[in-house]
C-alpha cells in the first residue's frame, strides 16, 4: 500500500498497533497520520496524557523507520495544547477529522497547526470526511479535503483521491 495510513475510527481498530508497530511498516507505506486515540472532554488528564504520548510515540517510532508523518490535531480542546507535546516548532504536516455541524473547531485546529509551524502558507493540512461545509472551508483555506466513503460490504470507510490513498485499520 503505496499510499498513507489514517485513523479516524474507532480505537480497538488500530491497538494492535500499539502492541506491535512495526505491523504498519511491512505494509510499504510511504506517509501515516498518527493514530487518533480517543481524547474526549470528560477524560482525567493523566488519560489524555497518555493517549497523546501513544500516537506520538508510535509516529516517531514509524518516523525513525522513513514514514513521513501527518501530527493529528482532532482531540477535544480543553486538550488542545497538551495534544502538541512533542511535536517540533516549525512542523508544517497535519491531519484532523472533519465534522460539518463543528467548523469552528476545524477553524481552530488550522490556527493551531499554522502556530506550530510558525507561517499561514505551505502548510500540510488533510481534513479526512465531513459534509459540503467542510469541504467548501477547505477550498477556501487551500486544505487537502479527503471525502469519505463507506464501502457497503464490509462497513469500512476509505478512500482514494488524487495520489493520497486513506485506509483505515
Amino acid at each position: 500500500m503505496l499510499g498513507t495510513w489514517s485513523f479516524y475510527t474507532e480505537d480497538y481498530r488500530y491497538e494492535a498497533l500499539w502492541k506491535d508497530p512495526s505491523l504498519l511498516l511491512d505494509t510499504g507505506c510511504v506517509n501515516a497520520v498518527e493514530p487518533n486515540f480517543s481524547i474526549y472532554s470528560q477524560c482525567p488528564p493523566a488519560v489524555a496524557q497518555w493517549q497523546v504520548y501513544r500516537k506520538r510515540w508510535m509516529a516517531r517510532y514509524w518516523q525513525s523507520k522513513g514514514i513521513r508523518i501527518f501530527v493529528d490535531l482532532n482531540v477535544n480542546k480543553s486538550f488542545a495544547e497538551d495534544n502538541l507535546i512533542g511535536v517540533p516548532a516549525g512542523w508544517s504536516a497535519f491531519a484532523t477529522r472533519g465534522y460539518s455541524e463543528r467548523i469552528n473547531d476545524l477553524r481552530f485546529e488550522l490556527g493551531l497547526a499554522q502556530g506550530v509551524a510558525g507561517k499561514k502558507e505551505g502548510i500540510l493540512f488533510v481534513v479526512y470526511g465531513g459534509g459540503k461545509d467542510v469541504k467548501s472551508f477547505c477550498m477556501d483555506n487551500e486544505l487537502i479535503h479527503i471525502p469519505e466513503q463507506e464501502d457497503s460490504h464490509t462497513k469500512k470507510v476509505t478512500q482514494i483521491q488524487t495520489g493520497f490513498m486513506f485506509k483505515e485499520m
